[in-house]
């Protein structure tokens, strides 16, 4: 984990992102009808994104590469399951190439994934609300 370095820790910056996360799974579930499929794969990464931020800010570590967030979140957690790690690093990889090269997601990725999805943000943030 070369782009992973260490900082002060800080409860009350990971709370405040534990709390974005939150709110962003809320307004989406009111917005949900309203949203592209791809709209909503960007919400549940952003989500996944901010809690897994905190956690590194809780142990005091940062990093600026997503990659290495998850890979992070892979090695010093691996209770939250690989199973679990590699659905969050797979909604990376679908964030991204939505982002960064204008991809659609197939009718299935969602259909298929979402309810795993929504379970492993919230293994995530368990995880983050016992180190509070």
């Amino acid at each position: 984990m070369e782009s992973v370095f260490s900082v002060r820790k800080n409860k009350e910056r990971a709370k405040s992102l534990l709390k974005a996360a939150e709110t962003r799974l809320q307004e989406m579930n009111k917005i949900r009808k309203l949203v592209s499929k791809e709209r909503i794969v960007e919400i549940y990464y952003d989500s996944a994104k901010e809690v897994i931020i905190a956690i590194m800010y809780m142990d005091g570590f940062k990093t600026t590469s997503h990659v290495e967030m998850i890979n992070y979140l892979r090695e010093k957690y691996p209770e939250i399951g690989q199973v679990r790690i590699a659905l969050l690093d797979e909604l990376r990889q679908k964030r991204n190439a939505i982002s960064y090269y204008g991809e659609s997601i197939g009718e299935s990725f969602l259909a298929q994934k979402e309810e795993e999805i929504k379970d492993a943000i919230e293994e995530i943030k368990k995880k983050a609300k016992s180190k509070l």
